[in-house]
């Protein structure tokens, strides 16, 4: 095999059009999030990390056949949301604990 087809993927019509409602609900769904709100962008970003893999999980039990290659990817979707969560909160405690350290003891906060 070349590496020419090696990166080309074989997609049918079905398939397409299924790529495409997953990434336009994602879309529109950050769009949303990110024009609504009256919050930062990093609390928008930490939420549409959550709830677009959620949201994804959601499309597949509608528009993926039952069997493995579901259950994997609903499996993956749903580590890579609790992994945006973990990591966002040890970043904060990491920020929380950093700003403990720099007070000096004298001075309350």
């Amino acid at each position: 095999m070349s590496a020419r087809s090696i990166c080309r993927l074989r997609l049918s019509l079905l398939q397409t059009m299924k790529l495409v409602v997953f990434v336009a609900a994602g879309l529109a769904f950050v769009s949303t999030v990110l024009r609504d709100s009256g919050s930062s962008v990093v609390s928008s970003v930490l939420f549409s990390g959550v709830a677009v893999p959620l949201l994804w999980v959601a499309l597949s039990f509608i528009l993926i056949r039952r069997g493995p290659r579901r259950d994997r990817a609903i499996l993956l979707l749903l580590i890579f949301s609790v992994s945006v969560t973990l990591v966002a909160a040890i970043w904060i405690l990491w920020s929380i604990a950093s700003h403990i350290r720099a007070i000096p003891p004298g001075i309350a906060a």
